[in-house]
């Protein structure tokens, strides 16, 4: 059986939805995992707040980096079982059980032995609305996959993201590893439903200014900051690449 991380607020009846879907299948083993509700006075945790405003020109919310922390240590902790999992925040839903099923089992045999993720959200919302012209297979990306909200990872890819982001840096979506990521342009689960929305959003998810990111590309920050980053191409890789293969994948993938 596949094991399913469950990312869930404490407390909260927002995964019921997740959990009865997934209780029809015997595909599973089903865990939960209570995700880390960080403030600045958890002392067992040390984000780098340096480097957090040299990559996104801000420090990034309590919610952002709890959502990091709480990712990282699921991350961590199944590395070591050597064993690929799906890791599925409680916001996320599964309209079709089979569907679901059939392309985590497909990318588990075809990519399980590779550093790799499976996205598996559709690539934008607007294939939500149009899921019958849209495909189920497993489509590489150049880049990076959408959010965290429901993915499939290998043993190697929980090592490489987790062990990059150690000091709770980047946000969790993603760290500049060698990884390679996957998605289905259909996706098989969605973000929410009418009553449940992403508690980042609420509570602290700030988009980085246009301007920033044009400082980014110029690599300045990089220059100015160079013992934050383990080689140039950490930094290449998180500010300057994904403004490539972002449109790249787009063509693609559409």
């Amino acid at each position: 059986m596949t094991k399913v991380i469950l990312l869930i607020v404490p407390n909260s009846e927002r995964v019921l939805p997740l959990e009865r879907v997934l209780k029809i299948s015997d595909a599973f083993d089903v865990i939960k995992f209570e995700a880390v509700m960080y403030d600045t006075s958890m002392s067992q945790y040390a984000p780098n707040f340096k480097k957090q405003k040299v990559l996104y020109s801000r420090l990034l919310s309590n919610g952002e980096t709890g959502c990091t922390i709480s990712h990282q240590l699921i991350q961590k902790k199944y590395s070591l079982q050597a064993k690929t999992i799906v890791i599925l925040e409680d916001d996320a839903r599964i309209p079709n059980l089979g569907d679901f099923e059939m392309v985590v089992q497909q990318f588990i045999e075809r990519h399980g032995e590779e550093d790799a993720v499976l996205s598996l959200l559709p690539w934008k919302s607007a294939f939500v609305k149009a899921r019958q012209r849209a495909s189920l297979s497993i489509i590489p990306l150049t880049g990076n996959s959408p959010l965290t909200v429901g993915y499939v990872i290998t043993p190697k890819a929980m090592a490489s993201i987790s062990g990059l982001n150690s000091d709770f840096s980047y946000l969790p979506d993603w760290p500049p590893t060698e990884t390679k990521f996957y998605i289905t342009n259909k996706g098989v689960i969605n973000h929410g439903d009418e009553s449940t929305t992403s508690l980042i959003d609420q509570t602290g998810r700030v988009k980085t200014k246009k301007i920033d990111k044009l400082i980014r590309l110029t690599c300045i920050p990089y220059l100015l900051n160079r013992k934050m980053f383990s080689r140039f191409g950490e930094y290449f890789s998180f500010a300057v690449k994904p403004s490539f293969t972002w449109r790249i994948d787009n063509w693609r993938v559409r």
